[in-house]
């Protein structure tokens, strides 16, 4: 409950934060809703662009510079030119974005850029659309805030769930299963990637749960275990394109559990069909519509896949790796602020080192790596079609995407902890102390300042506590005109996550054992090992 907790605490602070449009893309994905909603019927890449009540908040509130620059939009300001106004002409452009008529939500333009998010498969929006159509009376910044809310609180729960059920099924105790979902809920990276309006919110949760039910079906092939792995798997691919990546897993595997003989013909029928009849028509959509089946804007406008591989030769790997490495852990929103990177090298450095602890065991737990490195495959080829679409503008994947291997990696990497002795219990406490430590610095040192209008660039603690201490009311000034909620609501819910975190940390570090333990059955019996595939 201590770890609920603190995940629910991190989903409210980071939702509520977090400026309007400042999550990654957040305006097209709300677009998507909003046209959902507004139309009742699909948008079309190419051909849609954003309603006239976006664009109208796009020109009173900031945007990121980077933002700014990527999509070639002029007449938007800066959050610094924001933070420089003074304070009656910041709190007029917020009013005045709060009162926003909603009537011209039914009215779309491409006077900013066409929407590009429109060719995602459609199962998050429409479950956003709903409760969408029912706020059109809120202010637009109040009524992204609650439809935030309501994925990231959905999302924590179901991954709290889920993570404790990986934990089980790949053969953690239940202390290093809750380690597991600290860490989880300890990475930025998680909660830049869900805290707002996208798809991502449903698309993490599932693709932890696939791995859970493929561990099942695994270990008993009934058609229940069946009926679940292939609807989670269809509903993936009905939220995600990148869920076909794990499609390239699912088939083998299935062919796999065929041959072994254990499988009913009906498990069997329900893992081919249900995926193909719940997820096909949309995918056969996009074949008719784009000419490919992601829908991806690289591909729709003519990146072919020989063009995407010849371009991995001209990427500079030595500088774009090291960015979606740490990147994967911690990426500052839209804005694209970066942490010290010494401590995100600690991160990996400590990471890696714990992954090789798990090599001995590297066969029985292919349910775990072996979705990481097809996904990490899978990064390097969308980088090279983003390479050849942008004409080498961009050389790095978006490493928000990784968040769907998350929990696998780091439950590979517990286990190697777990295995390994007291060697395995100081790694393990190492890195759960150099996570916390960097969430609740995220917080206090990065976001609240980033958003508060600091202007001191790269600083000490010291600097920043200083200007906590001197700059406090400008502060909260500011953040009352660009955060979603009352700076006195986002101080409040930052000391209830600096109370709760060092306590979640603290019961889990106390809770590893100091050596080695089988897990055990609810018969008492040790739980044998997953067979190599």
């Amino acid at each position: 409950m201590l770890l609920l907790l603190y995940g629910l605490l991190n989903a409210l602070l980071y939702s509520s934060l977090l400026p309007l449009w400042e999550g990654f893309d957040e305006e097209f994905h709300y677009g998507y809703v909003q046209y959902l909603g507004a139309h009742a019927r699909l948008p079309v890449l190419g051909q849609t662009g954003l309603s006239e009540e976006i664009n109208r908040s796009i020109d009173l509130l900031p945007m990121s510079f980077v933002m700014i620059q990527n999509l070639r939009v002029n007449g938007v300001r800066t959050f610094d030119q924001f933070f420089a106004l003074d304070t009656r002409e910041r709190h007029t452009l917020h009013d005045e974005a709060l009162h926003i008529p909603p009537e011209l939500r039914h009215e779309e333009s491409t006077r900013y850029v066409k929407n590009y998010e429109v060719h995602h498969a459609p199962l998050a929006y429409l479950l956003m659309a709903a409760p969408d159509a029912l706020l059109t009376r809120v202010p637009l910044p109040r009524r992204v805030l609650i439809l935030r809310l309501l994925v990231s609180l959905a999302c924590v729960l179901l991954v709290f769930r889920g993570t404790f059920a990986l934990g089980r099924e790949s053969g953690l105790g239940e202390n290093y299963s809750a380690a597991l979902v600290f860490l989880v809920f300890s990475c930025q990276m998680f909660w830049a990637t869900i805290a707002h309006v996208g798809n991502d919110w449903l698309a993490v949760p599932l693709g932890v749960w696939l791995i859970v039910w493929a561990y099942r079906c695994h270990r008993s092939p009934t058609l229940r275990h069946a009926i679940w792995t292939a609807s989670v798997l269809a509903l993936g691919l009905l939220t995600k394109a990148y869920f076909l990546v794990f499609v390239a897993l699912y088939l083998p595997l299935v062919l796999i559990w065929h041959r072994r003989g254990t499988l009913p013909q009906r498990a069997l029928i329900a893992l081919l069909t249900i995926p193909l009849l719940l997820a096909g028509p949309w995918y056969v959509r996009n074949q008719l519509a784009y000419g490919n089946l992601s829908g991806r804007l690289e591909e729709s406008s003519g990146v072919t896949t020989s063009a995407a591989l010849k371009s991995l030769a001209a990427i500079p790997w030595m500088k774009s790796l090291p960015f979606m490495a740490r990147g994967t852990f911690w990426l500052g929103n839209g804005s694209f602020t970066d942490f010290s990177v010494r401590t995100m090298n600690a991160v990996l450095l400590l990471l890696t080192l714990a992954l090789l602890l798990n090599y001995r065991r590297v066969k029985s737990d292919a349910f775990l790596w072996a979705p990481v490195l097809l996904f990490c495959a899978a990064m390097i080829y969308v980088t090279g079609s983003s390479y050849t679409y942008s004409r080498g503008t961009v050389t790095v994947a978006s490493p928000w995407y990784l968040q769907v291997v998350l929990a696998p990696l780091l439950c590979f990497a517990l286990r190697g902890c777990q295995n390994s002795g007291q060697i395995g219990r100081w790694l393990a406490t190492a890195t759960l102390a150099l996570w916390g430590y960097v969430l609740a610095a995220t917080y206090v040192a990065k976001l609240f300042p980033l958003y508060g209008g600091f202007s001191g660039g790269r600083s000490t603690l010291r600097d920043i506590a200083h200007w906590y201490q001197h700059d406090w009311t400008r502060t909260s000034d500011i953040l009352n005109t660009i955060a979603l909620t009352p700076a006195l609501w986002l101080v409040t819910l930052l000391a209830l996550l600096l109370l709760t975190l060092p306590a979640a940390l603290s019961a889990c570090v106390l809770a590893l054992p100091s050596f080695s333990e089988p897990r055990l059955s609810r018969s008492g019996n040790e739980t044998p090992p997953i067979k190599a595939l």
